[in-house]
């Protein structure tokens, strides 16, 4: 059982098969200049706090229903 304090934290791979993006893909949105995807580095490896992807997926839905576009269109 998580506790508050204890992050679940993904890799590279796990993110990419969970938003259905090739790893390639999601490299370039940790890159963006806008709104980048959070991440951070272990060991040189990329992580990923699972919150913070779901945090950062909301703030994109949301973007995208005030320009009408839908979120496949921006995460593509």
């Amino acid at each position: 059982m998580r506790n508050d304090r204890t992050r679940q934290l993904l890799s590279l791979q796990q993110v990419a098969e969970w938003l259905l993006l090739s790893k390639r893909t999601v490299r370039e949105l940790v890159r963006s200049h806008a709104d980048p995807l959070p991440a951070f580095r272990v060991g040189g490896q990329l992580r990923f706090d699972h919150t913070e992807v779901i945090r950062w997926l909301e703030r994109r839905r949301i973007k995208s229903e005030v320009n009408n576009c839908s979120v496949e269109v921006l995460l593509a």
